[in-house]
């Protein structure tokens, strides 16, 4: 867990790929770029809450040693009303799910239109459970964009990735975010 506790140090400059893609929600769309290296499938067989995953090229999402989820949640569908709500409703689940997880506040990132992006980091070493979450809100909405790994490691290596990702990320059209 030392390893996280240095966050700051770990969101280095970006490199994007040059693969934007467009997502579909009810509320509009929203593009990303794939991080350097890794594939967007938005079309994940077995993957519940998530309308996409990326994952390392070369790899799948059977065998991929880390993999990011992008889900969407619809705030008329939730128990509540704005980020700060959502993210305390997330981090209770966590909790609810495993007590014993632990879970850190993160710098927030800043998509390609500069909106800020609070981060989540939660792991358990025992449990070789190491997750880092960065949320963005528009205004129907709060998309979850979730890193996952079961190795510390690879994880803090793998965390550009998501950096990336959020940077990339961009509100296409539909009711306007907050």
């Amino acid at each position: 867990m030392a390893e996280l506790v240095a966050l700051g140090t770990l969101w280095g400059q970006t490199s994007f790929s040059t693969h934007d893609r467009t997502l579909k929600t009810d509320e509009g769309n929203f593009t990303v770029t794939e991080p350097l290296g890794w594939l967007l499938d938005d079309h994940p067989s077995g993957v519940e809450e998530a309308m996409a995953v990326l994952y390392p090229r070369g790899t799948s999402l059977k065998t991929a040693p880390s993999v990011i989820y992008i889900s969407v949640f619809y705030k008329e569908d939730q128990e509540f009303q704005d980020l700060d709500g959502w993210i305390k409703k997330d981090e209770a689940s966590v909790l609810q799910e495993d007590p014993k997880t632990r879970v850190q506040a993160g710098p927030p990132l800043r998509t390609r239109l500069q909106k800020a992006a609070p981060t989540r980091f939660y792991s358990d070493e025992a449990k070789k459970y190491f997750e880092g979450v960065a949320f963005i809100e528009e205004k129907d909405l709060v998309l979850r964009l979730t890193l996952e790994s079961g190795d510390a490691k690879i994880f803090n290596e793998d965390l550009p990735a998501l950096q990336e990702l959020v940077a990339s990320y961009e509100w296409m059209w539909g009711p306007t975010g907050r």
